[in-house]
């Protein structure tokens, strides 16, 4: 029988011990800094999703009043108050030219 001979390494009980500690600070603290920025990325989720909420409540209140502000029962009022009057007669379109055209009132 060929036995072959594996080389002999002279590590100490100590630096083993040494190196295991050495790595077990090392993953420890690898732990900490990766906990710690999820933690962080997580509340500035929740901040940037409370700031949507409030811009969705702000883009809401505003279509409402600019649907408010465009309706004609609205435009009508604000005419009067103006001091619009309302018409009477017809309005006749008298063509076009050159991509203009002409309105003629009737009275």
């Amino acid at each position: 029988m060929n036995k072959r001979k594996l080389p002999k390494f002279n590590i100490s009980c100590k630096a083993c011990l040494i190196a295991s500690f050495a790595l077990l600070v090392l993953a420890v603290l690898t732990q900490i800094v990766v906990t710690n920025s999820v933690s962080l990325k997580g509340n500035e989720l929740a901040q940037l999703q409370d700031r949507k909420a409030l811009l969705t409540k702000d883009i809401s209140r505003l279509a409402y009043e600019d649907s408010n502000l465009s309706s004609l029962s609205y435009l009508e009022v604000e005419a009067k108050n103006l001091g619009f009057v309302e018409m009477t007669g017809r309005i006749y379109s008298a063509g076009t030219f050159e991509g203009s055209s002409v309105a003629v009132a009737s009275y």
